[in-house]
């Protein structure tokens, strides 16, 4: 299967497309790329964490996406998959860290298939970040760790989570 791909600003409509759907009780999943590069910011991420005229002079187009977290640059390559889940799916947990396992097990097992040797980061590992590396993933995602991600055997980050609830929904 050839992901779509997609304009940057439909990526993130289609994503938001699929929470509202599982908020209705409709499951759902989407795998796509992104047509231009394109710098994603979270919800939260201060404004002046981006240096809007290089991004320009670059060509790299800047948006905001509804989860949290450090920006993330999306580019062609990326495979972006989105997984929608409504209240009461068995693979929906309350515990917010808990809720990614079912990814990182899914991930990991299949970038085994192909070859790559990944692992989970242990909820421990992830809470014992240091001050610096927090403050480094609320600038850049890549830079943090979350539970269940899934990590090279250096630590280099693989597959990166984020979430958002809405009406006991969950769009991963």
């Amino acid at each position: 299967m050839t992901p779509a791909a997609l304009a940057p600003e439909d990526v993130l409509g289609a994503a938001t497309a699929l929470l509202e759907a599982a908020m209705d009780g409709e499951p759902g999943a989407l795998a796509v790329t992104f047509t231009d590069t394109t710098l994603v910011l979270g919800s939260a991420q201060p404004e002046e964490s981006v240096d809007r005229a290089a991004c320009a002079a670059d060509g790299v187009r800047v948006l905001r996406r509804g989860s949290g977290g450090g920006a993330v640059l999306c580019d062609p390559a990326l495979l972006e998959v989105d997984v929608a889940l409504p209240a009461g799916h068995p693979l929906l947990v309350d515990d917010v860290s808990e809720s990614y396992r079912f990814l990182g097990e899914a991930w990991r097992d299949a970038l085994a298939e192909l070859g790559v040797d990944g692992r989970m980061v242990a909820v421990d590992e992830a809470r014992a970040a240091t001050d610096e590396r927090r403050a480094a993933a609320r600038v850049a995602c890549y830079a943090g760790l979350s539970p269940y991600e899934v990590v090279d055997r250096d630590g280099a980050k693989l597959v990166g989570f984020c979430q958002r609830r809405r009406r006991g929904a969950a769009l991963y």
